[in-house]
């Protein structure tokens, strides 16, 4: 190879290398900058998120501020609602209720001992029942209870006691308890409350464990295992033997941790 041919293939070779080096420095100057890039995003996404923190904690502040508004306003009580309402000069709505006929007949008896119109009695008996119920809860509210029990609100509300009416519903889940079931189990409170669930499960088992809508119904199958006068031992026997045969037929679990905390006998 004559020195003018090797001069070429140097010059090619150096070439060559340059135009790498050169490659190379660019792809690293792209690289510089892409990650110049991406920390310039990353910046502004910091800057969004201390925006939407600060955005977020705007809208709680406000949150809160207007759920104290509303409970502040349903502190009033019901009765002064109602004072309220006797004041104004609102129009007059109709009410189109259905009652049972023994309740019917009571309230035209006490109406017409009282010389009282419907319009009158309807007006006076539910305000003073609501300021009834509203003067309780603040009297339970006044002995410490800062959120009051559900248990607390049906001793108020029914005459039948919790016990029985949680009995009642823990068997019959979704069914809520009515005047016409207090009718029915106000009898049943100094009951034994084992004897009641006894009856209250039996009763399920001839129905073919279909949903049953009143209490008024297991009254049959109570009371014959009231009348039955059984022993301690008895009592406890059958209760342990029903409930097993009723977890065994409806496949179900049931939660009857009440009956622990209100004193009664539940195993």
């Amino acid at each position: 190879m004559t020195e003018e041919s090797k001069l070429v293939s140097f010059k090619d070779l150096m070439q060559a290398k340059m135009e790498r080096e050169n490659s190379a420095a660019a792809s690293s100057s792209a690289a510089a900058a892409n990650h110049s890039s991406v920390l310039a995003d990353s910046t502004k996404s910091a800057s969004l998120l201390a925006d939407n923190t600060s955005e977020l904690a705007d809208l709680n502040a406000k949150s809160a501020s207007k759920l104290a508004d509303i409970n502040k306003s349903a502190s009033r009580s019901q009765s002064q609602m109602l004072a309220d309402l006797r004041q104004s000069k609102g129009t007059r709505v109709q009410v189109a209720i259905r009652i049972r006929q023994s309740v019917k007949q009571a309230i035209d008896v006490f109406m017409a001992k009282e010389g009282m119109n419907q319009q009158d009695f309807f007006e006076l008996s539910a305000s003073q029942f609501i300021e009834n119920y509203e003067k309780q809860l603040a009297d339970l509210n006044a002995k410490g209870a800062s959120l009051l029990a559900q248990d607390d609100r049906r001793k108020i509300l029914y005459r039948t006691t919790p016990l029985i009416i949680n009995l009642y519903r823990a068997y019959n889940p979704g069914n809520r308890w009515t005047p016409k079931d207090d009718e029915a189990g106000v009898k049943y409170n100094d009951a034994d409350l084992r004897l009641i669930e006894c009856g209250i499960i039996y009763t399920q088992q001839n129905a073919g464990y279909k949903k049953i809508r009143s209490f008024g119904y297991y009254q049959n199958e109570i009371d014959e295992y009231l009348s039955q006068k059984l022993s301690e031992q008895a009592i406890s026997y059958a209760l342990e033997s029903s409930r097993k045969f009723w977890q065994s037929a409806t496949k179900r679990e049931i939660d009857l941790s009440f009956l622990e905390s209100g004193g009664a006998v539940s195993k």
